[in-house]
């Protein structure tokens, strides 16, 4: 979608079918694309949920060209991000972990979670959740941030630096604004940023069908 005039063309696939095909522009297929995210030199990395794949696609083209990544296992994740240049972190939800996808050896390894469900807080492969469905990252006097929308525990927690889990907002289901733990959640399932501020945090609010600004110290 462009920004001058919001045309809308076509990138890549064919929205009238669904498959697993590599290729460029409407010759490749997908099955059920769920996520998107880009690195800085412009190669999109998508979760192809429905291939249970990884698909690579370098934007600089005006019809994009898929490639599949080899990946040393399926990618069973819904939403995926980049945390580096060469290291992009998948969110499991079935499984209730977050994967970490390394691009120089293709392997998938755990990041966060036990696979159990819980809301145990402490070192992040120690950790549990309750399908973490969103994520958000910003850096932090220095360092890496990552923000989770833990859906089914109605919480936001955060992944530190050192890879500490820890809970920041949230607790039983329900709709109320405040502090920290004041705050109140209903089946919160995405996260973005703010693109110029990095104090802001917007919160998909789905159970109580709003959008929730918070400013984080």
């Amino acid at each position: 979608i462009t920004a001058a005039n919001a045309l809308v063309s076509t990138f890549c696939g064919k929205g009238t079918q669904m498959g697993d095909k590599d290729g460029r522009g409407a010759a490749a297929l997908f099955g059920l694309p769920y996520a998107v995210d880009i690195i800085p030199d412009s190669v999109l990395y998508i979760s192809d949920f429905g291939n249970k794949k990884l698909r690579k696609v370098d934007s600089r083209t005006s019809t994009g060209n898929v490639t599949t990544v080899p990946l040393t296992s399926p990618l069973t994740c819904n939403e995926v991000f980049i945390l580096n240049k060469t290291t992009l972190i998948g969110l499991d939800i079935s499984n209730n972990q977050l994967m970490k996808i390394d691009l120089s050896t293709n392997n998938i390894s755990p990041f966060a979670g036990t696979g159990s469900i819980g809301a145990i807080d402490g070192d992040a492969l120690s950790a549990t959740f309750n399908s973490p469905t969103g994520a958000a990252m910003r850096m932090a006097n220095g360092k890496r941030e990552i923000y989770i929308a833990d859906t089914n525990n109605n919480l936001i927690r955060r992944i530190t630096a050192d890879n500490k889990v820890t809970t920041v907002m949230g607790g039983t289901a329900g709709y109320a604004d405040g502090v920290n733990r004041d705050i109140l959640f209903d089946h919160p399932n995405n996260l973005v940023f703010d693109g110029t501020y990095n104090t802001i945090l917007y919160v998909l609010d789905a159970g109580n069908k709003v959008i929730r600004k918070i400013v984080i110290d």
